[in-house]
């Protein structure tokens, strides 16, 4: 199931992120904003996350292995970043 297709909200204070933008040219490592990513398998999702933060979410794909239940059960404090990711 990927970031875009969860939705929801359990109400913490982490879904309040709005969404992340960068306009200027940004690199992280090898990756930089104008490369087109799919993450697969991120687990909790703060690795894509990290990653839409320094260059922006707008080339980001996120995978999860677990449905968005399980996904809120196994990391309840984490449900903010599906949000973020959105």
């Amino acid at each position: 199931i990927s970031a875009a297709d969860l939705v929801g909200s359990n109400g913490s204070k982490r879904d309040a992120v709005m969404p992340i933008r960068v306009s200027n040219p940004q690199q992280v490592g090898a990756y930089n904003n104008k490369h087109r990513i799919l993450v697969v398998g991120d687990g909790n999702l703060s690795f894509s996350l990290s990653l839409a933060s320094f260059l922006g979410g707008d080339n980001i794909v996120a995978s999860c292995y677990d449905s968005e239940e399980v996904f809120r059960q196994k990391y309840p404090s984490d449900a903010g970043n599906i949000r973020a990711l959105k």
